[in-house]
C-alpha cells in the first residue's frame, strides 16, 4: 500500500514538474532569468536586480508576474487533464459497409437501398 502511494506520489511530483518547466519556458527571458538568479542560484534581491541593471522594486515585479503566470497556466493545464479524465471514454462502433449520411436511429446495413434522411 505505501509503495503504491509512493509511487503515486511520485508520478505527481513529476507531473507537476513538468508543467512548471512548461510554463517556465514561456516566460519572457527576463522573467526567467530573474527567477533562476533568485529561486536556484539564491541570489538576494537586491544583487539580482543590481545584476540585471533595473530597481529593487522591479524586480519584485518581475518575479511576481513570473510565479503568478507559471501557476496560474499550471491551473488551466491541470484544470485540462481533469476533465479529459471525466470525459467517457469514445468507443467507434464496428462499421459494416457504407454508413455515409446516416444518423443514430437510421443505421443501414448493407443491402439496405431505402431511401435514408440526409
Amino acid at each position: 500500500s505505501e509503495a503504491e502511494s509512493a509511487g503515486a506520489v511520485n508520478h505527481a511530483f513529476v507531473l507537476y514538474l513538468q508543467l512548471y518547466l512548461l510554463h517556465f519556458q514561456r516566460l519572457s527571458p527576463k522573467e526567467r532569468l530573474a527567477l533562476t538568479m533568485v529561486e536556484v542560484d539564491g541570489a538576494s534581491y537586491r544583487d539580482a536586480a543590481e545584476a540585471l541593471g533595473i530597481r529593487l522594486e522591479n524586480l519584485k515585479m518581475v518575479i511576481f508576474r513570473g510565479r503568478r503566470k507559471i501557476l496560474r497556466g499550471m491551473e488551466r493545464s491541470l484544470d485540462d487533464i481533469a476533465r479529459a479524465n471525466e470525459r467517457p471514454a469514445v468507443v467507434e462502433a464496428p462499421r459494416f459497409g457504407s454508413q455515409r449520411g446516416t444518423r443514430p436511429g437510421n443505421v443501414r446495413t448493407m443491402g439496405d437501398h431505402s431511401a435514408a434522411t440526409f
